[in-house]
């Protein structure tokens, strides 16, 4: 584990929800992590936040996070009080949550709301850097649909990347959305999944167990799921 300090950079508001933070090192300028690992912020001297790496690993020099607006709390203040060149204190990288490499299975990720941060690096990880051929699928569930952001980018990846699958689920669709609805284990539910893949869950505590449960009884052994706490 290392201290940073960094640079607030930048932002980008997907929608009243959802904001993309960028950071810059400061020192050390670079930074070494793998796809799937977080970061603990320093809000104060008694408080540190935990968030996903956004970005790709291949950016070294900075990275980002994505940000819930509807998570309240200090660190939502602390977050949305930034002024661009604020330098903050960091330390990284943290956790277990990546994709296990010794094997070719096919790769299932279940993300609602911003759980998909994890998600999101590991694809460009594994198909821009690494140019991956191992099947990738992506069920990701918003509860609106003007909530719902990264469309384009992830059609894009799908148009070049045959080997990977997108699957947007809208809890409160309107009758025009002619997609997955309901909630991420419903558009589960009613797809055949490969119980020989390896399944990779970020989402709320409630529909995790749930997608488990589901997993497991579809003949998935325990041993591949994995399954990542809920920032």
């Amino acid at each position: 584990m290392q201290t940073f300090i960094v640079n607030f950079e930048d932002k980008f508001e997907y929608n009243d929800r959802f904001v993309k933070l960028i950071f810059e090192l400061k020192r050390p300028h670079t930074i070494d992590f793998q796809a799937g690992q977080y970061i603990k912020i320093k809000i104060n001297q008694s408080l540190e936040q935990e968030y996903f790496f956004f970005s790709s690993p291949t950016i070294d020099h900075g990275f980002e996070i994505l940000v819930d607006r509807y998570i309240k709390g200090p660190s939502m203040t602390y977050l949305e009080n930034l002024k661009l060149g604020d330098e903050l204190e960091i330390t990284a990288p943290y956790g277990e949550f990546m994709i296990d490499e010794d094997n070719q299975n096919e790769l299932i990720f279940v993300a609602t709301d911003v759980g998909v941060a994890p998600f999101y690096s590991m694809i460009l990880d594994l198909l821009q850097t690494k140019q991956s051929k191992r099947k990738i699928t992506l069920y990701w569930g918003l509860d609106n649909l003007d909530e719902f952001f990264l469309y384009q980018d992830l059609e894009l990846l799908e148009k070049n990347f045959p080997n990977f699958d997108f699957h947007p689920v809208i809890s409160n669709a309107l009758p025009q959305w002619t997609l997955c609805r309901g909630t991420v284990y419903d558009c589960l539910s009613i797809h055949e999944v490969n119980a020989d893949a390896s399944f990779y869950v970020c989402a709320n505590q409630e529909i995790s167990g749930k997608i488990k449960h589901l997993f497991l009884t579809n003949d998935v052994k325990e041993e591949q799921i994995k399954i990542a706490k809920y920032y």
